[in-house]
C-alpha cells in the first residue's frame, strides 16, 4: 500500500526502533511505542554479505591440495569473487577471515604465492587459528615446500593436540618429508583419538604399507593418493607381472 509508506530520518530511526532481524534484502524494525513491525528494503549489499557471497563462490570451486588450478570459467568466477574479498580488505586491513578467503582464492586460480602472502597475514592477525595453519601447510604441499608444510603442521598440532584431523595432515606431511616412524606415531596417535575417521584409515594404510616396504614412498599429493601395486598369489604363480 503506498499509502502505508512513512520516511524517517536516521536519528529517528535510532530513538523510536529497534532492529529486529534482516529477511534478504528488508530490514525489519520494531517501533518502541507500539511495538509494531515495520519493513525497510535496503538498496545496498554490508560488507558481510558481501563477504558470504564471494566466499560461496570460492568454496564451489575450491581446489584440493595437490590437485591442478581451476580451468577458465571457474576460474574467472573465483577471480570476480577474489576482487570483492580484496576491497573488502582494504575495507578491513584487520579481519583475519577476510585474508582467509583471499588465500582460498589466490590458491584456487593457482596463484601460490600471493595465497601463502595471504595466508601469512591471516595468521599475523589471529595466530591461533589453526584453519589458518592447516590451509597454509597444503599449499605448501602442493608447491613442494615440505619443510615448511611440516613447520606449518607441527605448529597447529601444538595449539590442538588432540585434534584428530591435524594429526593426520601432520602424518602426511611428515611421510613426505622422509619421517616414516614419526607419521607411524601421529596417525595411530589419530586413530585413537577419532576411529571413524575414514581418511585417516586410508592414510594409515600408506604410512604402514611405506613403513613395512610393501610400497616406495610417496614424494607429492599425487604418489600418496595412488594405490599400492601388490601382487596376488596367482599372478606370481603364473608368472604375470
Amino acid at each position: 500500500d503506498p499509502n502505508a509508506v512513512k520516511h524517517y530520518t536516521a536519528d529517528e530511526i535510532e530513538a523510536n526502533f529497534e532492529f529486529v532481524r534482516r529477511d534478504d534484502v528488508i530490514d525489519v524494525y520494531r517501533e518502541k511505542t507500539t511495538g509494531k513491525l515495520v519493513y525497510h528494503t535496503r538498496q545496498t549489499e554490508t560488507d558481510d554479505e558481501r563477504f558470504r557471497a564471494a566466499m560461496k563462490t570460492v568454496r564451489k570451486y575450491r581446489r584440493d591440495p595437490g590437485m591442478p588450478p581451476l580451468q577458465v570459467d571457474p576460474k574467472r568466477q573465483v577471480t570476480k569473487a577474489l576482487e570483492s574479498l580484496q576491497t573488502l580488505s582494504a575495507k578491513r586491513p584487520q579481519s583475519a577471515r577476510v585474508f582467509m578467503g583471499i588465500g582460498k582464492a589466490w590458491f584456487n586460480i593457482g596463484k601460490s604465492e600471493r595465497a601463502e602472502r595471504a595466508w601469512r597475514r591471516a595468521r599475523e592477525l589471529d595466530p591461533e587459528n589453526t584453519i589458518v595453519l592447516k590451509e597454509w601447510a597444503g599449499v605448501c604441499l602442493t608447491t613442494g615446500d615440505f619443510d615448511s608444510a611440516l613447520d606449518l603442521g607441527t605448529k597447529a598440532v601444538v595449539l590442538k593436540p588432540d585434534d584428530g584431523e591435524l594429526l593426520g595432515n601432520l602424518a602426511v606431511i611428515q611421510l613426505l618429508n622422509d619421517r616414516v616412524s614419526e607419521a607411524v606415531q601421529t596417525i595411530e596417535r589419530a586413530i585413537q583419538l577419532n576411529p571413524d575417521d575414514s581418511i585417516n584409515w586410508n592414510v594409515r594404510s600408506v604410512v604402514k604399507d611405506v613403513a613395512a616396504g610393501k610400497r616406495p614412498r610417496p614424494h607429492n599429493l599425487t604418489e600418496m593418493s595412488k594405490p599400492a601395486k601388490r601382487r596376488y598369489w596367482w599372478s606370481k604363480l603364473f608368472g604375470l607381472r
